[in-house]
């Protein structure tokens, strides 16, 4: 295999399967997490980069102490868990193998072969742990791999597989789905999803804009606005007195970051596709671009580049977002809206989509019920008994 070994160093995929699995909530698994975090939020190297920053936050043993919880009755480790990631979130394989380790699985991590410093400075992180000898069970049983995409690796990692864990877009998933496993691996598939933000202006108040707008900002700079739960279309309903300043101010904040030609020029053209096409009118563009449109098209969600767009779908009446929500919408925050109002609508059945609902702000925030899926219970096996 033509597999370059990021962590540990010097990781043999042959001998995984062999090691003796550790038990469900391990002792070394939750230490492992708590050291990581303090490593994370304690280092400055780490704190130009918000994802890793994030993660450790979600990784304090206050935080695990609120989302780890052990599924009911007896479990068991699945065995050996496949990772497959995705490129355009750095830090994500590390959500769902965290969650695979503290369940006692075996886990082979493939991540992207892109060269970027989220993943570098994450990866030396974790070898630093890795090595250190209270580890040794966890550096011996968990491997992080990158390889082309286009080898036959995959192929001989899924048969080692009792579950596979897949994050890409459809035709990724799809592909990897189609490789031999054994007969009874779980497939757990994480494919293409869009998300989008609810802001009811009815009453909002200026004074509002800049909580609203850092609340937005946090949701979208992050991976460059191409995480699956960050915000792409902005559901606005109410008063739009205020949408001119709080554009300023979130294209304020975006100027804080990294300005690029490149950014610019895929704004410019992701509204003009927008507008020859009929499908967006452009409303706003500096440093984020704001199109207005009528619906939410697949073809406009192809176009979409991230890095500060938004799509703006004025709504007239709440219980008009209902024909907006797809089956492929996955995170809707909202704000300036009573939850329960919003539960309310999504109860109805004929509501396809939508499997987070989530505050402003809230939108990456990372939990084990993801996607719809509870990842805990579902990398595990659970023994019934009477």
């Amino acid at each position: 295999m033509q597999v370059e070994f990021l962590s540990p160093y010097q990781g043999q995929l042959s001998a995984l399967p062999h090691q003796a699995p550790l038990a469900c909530g391990n002792a070394v698994a939750l230490a492992f997490c708590a050291e990581l975090s303090q490593h994370l939020m304690r280092d400055a190297q780490y704190r130009q980069y918000p994802e890793l920053v994030a993660l450790g936050f979600w990784l304090r043993d206050a935080s695990i102490k609120q989302w780890f919880e052990m599924p009911g009755g007896l479990c068991k480790p699945l065995g050996t868990v496949l990772h497959i990631t995705p490129n355009n979130v750095d830090s994500m394989f590390v959500y769902s193998w965290i969650c695979a380790l503290l369940m006692g699985n075996h886990n082979i991590v493939r991540v992207s072969n892109s060269d970027n410093p989220v993943k570098q400075q994450l990866i030396a992180a974790i070898n630093g742990l890795l090595v250190q000898p209270q580890f040794a069970e966890l550096a011996s049983r968990n491997v992080f791999v990158s390889y082309a995409r286009e080898s036959d690796v995959s192929a001989r990692l899924s048969l080692l597989a009792d579950a596979r864990v897949l994050w890409g877009g459809d035709a990724s998933v799809m592909a990897i789905r189609a490789l031999p496993a054994k007969a009874r691996c779980r497939d757990i598939s994480f494919a293409d999803r869009w998300s989008a933000a609810l802001i009811d202006a009815n009453g909002l108040q200026a004074s509002q804009l800049d909580q609203l707008a850092q609340a937005l900002w946090r949701d979208s700079q992050p991976h460059g606005q191409m995480a699956c739960s960050s915000p792409r279309v902005l559901f606005w309903l109410g008063d739009e007195q205020h949408q001119p300043a709080l554009w300023d101010k979130l294209a304020a904040l975006a100027a804080q970051q990294d300005d690029g030609l490149t950014r610019a020029n895929n704004q410019l053209v992701n509204q003009q596709l927008l507008a020859a096409t009929g499908k967006g009118q452009a409303l706003y563009r500096g440093r984020i671009a704001v199109s207005s449109i009528l619906a939410v098209d697949e073809q406009a969600l192809d176009w979409f580049c991230g890095d500060g767009v938004f799509y703006l779908l004025p709504l007239t009446q709440l219980q008009d977002i209902t024909r907006h929500l797809d089956e492929k919408i996955q995170t809707l925050s909202y704000m300036g809206c009573e939850r329960d109002r919003l539960l309310d609508l999504l109860r109805d059945p004929a509501v396809r989509g939508v499997d987070r609902l989530v505050p402003i702000g809230q939108a990456l925030d990372f939990a084990p019920l993801w996607d719809g899926y509870d990842l805990l219970s579902q990398l595990c096996r659970q023994v019934r008994y009477v």
